[in-house]
């Protein structure tokens, strides 16, 4: 028994992100925005985003964790950069329009990066060729909405502008995750492979690995949009 990713890429697409496919336009992918763990609750978080400062992205880099990981900076700098990574806690709800990315603040408003604030952050579409949603659930919809497509938070950031997402269909691990994320920007930065070799890469190794074999671990991770 083999698992379809041993044998297969596999990527997702939205109308949002389907033209700038057939564009074929690229972006670079040298600098990076990151923010991670901004309520003190995912340790794995601050040592993921601190890594790819440390080892891979060094003077390119530009990250934020704990209570600096603020909206304030997000919309601020993310425009910026050229991939736009965000580790925290994706938290949806019924009403799917209420769902948000957990940021560091004093005020509800100021902790909840919401679908609607991400959607209308259209100046993403200028620099940015990927964002990473490290977080729970961001390309999972729940309610009853109407519509032909899935409303989530990754489909806020595809209407936002940006050609590639990377999201997850349930909660994940803190320990493993921060495993798959610092394998894929080792394979993209370091080794120049595309942006779905080197998430399945990332995968493949949780898979072959002791700890992290189960599906549970590698599987939530989703390519949407441009592959290359």
């Amino acid at each position: 028994k083999r698992y379809t990713i041993e044998v297969r890429n596999i990527s997702y697409t939205t109308s949002s992100t389907f033209k700038d496919i057939l564009k074929g336009s690229s972006k670079k992918r040298d600098r990076l925005f990151a923010m991670g763990n901004p309520d003190s609750s995912l340790s794995g978080a601050s040592a993921e985003v601190e890594a790819l400062e440390k080892d891979i992205f060094k003077n390119n880099a530009l990250i934020y964790t704990l209570g600096e990981a603020t909206k304030d900076k997000f919309f601020k700098y993310a425009k910026e950069y050229d991939i736009v990574h965000l580790a925290t806690h994706g938290v949806l709800q019924t009403n799917i329009l209420n769902s948000y990315l957990l940021l560091a603040g004093e005020t509800e408003n100021e902790q909840q990066l919401t679908l609607n604030d991400v959607a209308g952050y259209t100046a993403l579409r200028d620099k940015t060729d990927l964002v990473f949603l490290s977080a729970c659930e961001t390309a999972v919809e729940r309610g009853e909405m109407n519509g032909v497509e899935l409303i989530t938070l990754a489909k806020a950031f595809a209407i936002a502008g940006p050609p590639t997402l990377i999201a997850t269909l349930w909660k994940v691990s803190d320990a493993s995750t921060a495993s798959l994320v610092i394998d894929f920007y080792k394979a993209l930065k370091k080794e120049k492979k595309e942006k779905l070799t080197s998430l399945r890469d990332a995968q493949l190794s949780l898979l072959q690995s002791e700890k992290f074999s189960h599906p549970y671990y590698w599987a939530p991770f989703l390519l949407i949009g441009d592959w290359k």
